[in-house]
């Protein structure tokens, strides 16, 4: 510890140990490092493209890379590392520029309408959101895996906001209307509370055209379901749980019907052991249980 030294760097302070080695190429050893890094890397999905044999999460168009303000040559999928990089392809028109330092990087991405930081793009999100939901009295049906989703899905995000149809959404329940919003079409619910009255869609490009279709097609999603429903209520659920035989649960475990007798049983145990619990009532949940497993929606 007594060969430690504090010097001051912007403001803070460091510490430092003078030891004296043999010379150290510093670029030479992150480029190899580097490149290793790259063929080695490991993603859930991974994909190949062109002709290449190496497989990164997405097709590399560009490479950057420096270190005090000089270019470190990496080199991967056929891509040489340079000091420079692109813009937003559509609004920025795909500018290239010089970048010297990281301030560089980040400053002029966001010049170009590229928001490089997560947490940045999500505020950005919200606060468009929230100047909406407050114009309009409204509240945001919160959904954090979609919103982070949306958020690494767009450089420079604009939200638009088109209506719910409430005539094709009056007798759904918001369940329902939930899971098409979010799931089926990736899109945020707005509420007053209780009906889902606008949806918001991220986007890279406004046009006003543009929520005219996503509006079409959410109304033609909700009919879809409206239907699904009017056919399904054709039918009492113990209809639906004798369908069950023929819905396979597991290959070594027989049908989802066979799986509800194994619920029943369990069940009937487990309610001998609870006072007051009522057999009757709990045989019959159990029985329903997995009735819409068969059902249309």
């Amino acid at each position: 510890m007594e060969d430690l030294f504090v010097r001051k760097i912007n403001d803070e302070d460091f510490y430092f140990i003078k030891k004296d080695s043999c010379a150290f190429n510093i670029k030479e050893f992150l480029k190899n490092q580097l490149e290793e890094m790259l063929k080695n890397f490991s993603w859930p999905k991974s994909m190949r493209w062109g002709t290449r044999k190496e497989r990164w999460v997405r097709p590399i168009k560009n490479i950057l890379c420096i270190l005090d303000g000089e270019v470190i040559p990496i080199s991967f999928a056929g891509i040489t590392a340079s000091n420079v990089t692109y813009g937003h392809r559509l609004l920025s028109q795909n500018q290239v520029f010089t970048v010297d330092t990281p301030k560089d990087y980040f400053n002029l991405l966001e010049k170009n309408n590229v928001i490089l930081q997560q947490d940045k793009r999500k505020k950005f999100i919200l606060d468009q959101i929230k100047d909406f939901s407050k114009k309009h009295n409204l509240q945001l049906e919160q959904n954090d895996y979609l919103l982070n989703e949306l958020t690494g899905l767009i450089e420079c995000p604009i939200v638009l906001f088109g209506k719910v149809n409430q005539e094709k959404s009056a007798e759904l329940p918001k369940e329902v209307i939930l899971s098409i919003v979010h799931t089926q079409q990736k899109y945020l619910a707005l509420s007053d509370g209780q009906k889902i009255l606008y949806f918001a869609t991220v986007v890279n490009v406004k046009n006003d055209n543009v929520i005219k279709g996503h509006e079409k097609i959410l109304e033609a999603r909700l009919a879809d379901a409206q239907f699904l429903i009017s056919q399904d209520k054709k039918h009492n659920l113990d209809y639906y749980v004798n369908k069950l035989d023929s819905i396979s649960f597991h290959g070594y475990l027989g049908s989802v019907q066979e799986k509800v007798k194994r619920i029943i049983a369990l069940s009937k145990y487990i309610a001998i052991w609870i006072p007051h619990a009522s057999l009757i009532k709990v045989e019959r949940a159990a029985y329903l249980a997995k009735a819409d497993l068969a059902t249309s929606i």
